[in-house]
């Protein structure tokens, strides 16, 4: 039984009845196996989870710089912030829970994603912005505060994106 609950994935179902069986007095040799192979399996689902938020990462730092090197030309403001903070928080939700594992519960995933969105997207616009300050020629006065407000404003939008995103798909995959 415990080999057949991990082979469907319920790491917590085959510990149960590995446990069984250890009470039962099954082989211990039997029993060591399997849980080394539960073992594995749990490590590895972790692994899965770390590379798909450093894939999510990754795709983040791509968008968002080819945003800052060189917004198209004939994109206007609606577009680039659909873009920004629309899309590749999006994106960065899906990645998010394609890795995401059962055990990781609603709250954890939307944390996660908004965590993620609001780093990614923070760190575009407060580089954006402070490249932007530093080219202009008439700069009068503190621009610190508006740069630090949209930061966090942007930021926030980009991470709620992200996690509800990772939330939405996480409730739709239980149905």
């Amino acid at each position: 039984m415990a080999q057949q609950a991990l082979n469907s994935g319920d790491f917590k179902a085959a510990r149960i009845h590995l446990n069984a069986a250890v009470v039962n007095g099954c082989d211990r040799q039997l029993v060591a196996q399997i849980e080394k192979q539960i073992d594995y399996a749990e490590h590895h689902r972790h692994d899965r989870a770390h590379q798909h938020t450093v894939i999510a990462l990754c795709i983040a730092v791509v968008g968002y710089s080819v945003l800052a090197a060189q917004t198209p030309s004939g994109w206007t403001y609606p577009v680039w912030a659909s873009v920004s903070l629309l899309v590749l928080p999006a994106i960065q939700g899906v990645v998010l829970f394609a890795g995401a594992h059962d055990d990781y519960g609603a709250l954890e995933r939307f944390r996660n994603g908004w965590i993620l969105g609001f780093i990614t997207m923070g760190g575009y616009t407060f580089f954006s912005l402070n490249v932007l300050n530093s080219r202009v020629e008439s700069h009068t006065g503190d621009s610190g505060f508006p740069i630090l407000f949209l930061t966090v404003l942007y930021g926030l939008a980009a991470g709620l994106v992200c996690g509800l995103v990772s939330l939405v798909m996480s409730k739709r995959a239980a149905r």
